[in-house]
């Protein structure tokens, strides 16, 4: 005998679905991570730029921008005055990157957080250790300048 198939039944007839939501989209390499985060902070978007280098951070953590990125956190800090914060991130980049390219700028700009707090002592400490370790950088040349000065 032969068996007849029974059709489907309405209920489980193939209705289409909606098209799926795109997610947001997700900045898939650390440079235009970098790229998107730059471009806040030079438009003056300190705590929005901030979290994107913090996320560039957790996401690519062996990247070799992770030492910028690490020292733009330090400067959002500081371009907000909040200068025992930035002290703290730019001392991050002398730790945890010691042999990256902004170390001598995390350097200064933590002699300079320290001024601002009023603390020479700390400050000369640490531009004369720029000067020492990084004597021909760009930011040597400032700290020499500004140690005359102190």
């Amino acid at each position: 005998p032969s068996r007849s198939v029974s059709p489907i039944p309405p209920a489980t007839a193939a209705v289409p679905t909606p098209p799926p939501v795109a997610p947001p989209p997700v900045i898939a390499d650390d440079a235009r991570a970098q790229t998107a985060a730059l471009a806040l902070l030079k438009g003056g978007k300190l705590k929005d730029a901030r979290r994107k280098f913090q996320e560039l951070l957790r996401r690519f953590p062996t990247s070799r921008l992770a030492d910028d990125a690490q020292y733009w956190i330090g400067e959002t800090y500081y371009l907000e005055k909040r200068y025992d914060k930035a002290i703290l991130e730019y001392d991050k980049v002398v730790i945890n990157y010691a042999k990256g390219d902004k170390v001598p700028g995390a350097l200064l700009k933590q002699g300079f957080a320290f001024l601002a707090l009023g603390d020479k002592a700390s400050a000369k400490q640490l531009l004369n250790q720029l000067v020492g370790e990084y004597p021909d950088s760009d930011e040597a040349k400032t700290a020499r300048s500004r140690l005359l000065n102190l």
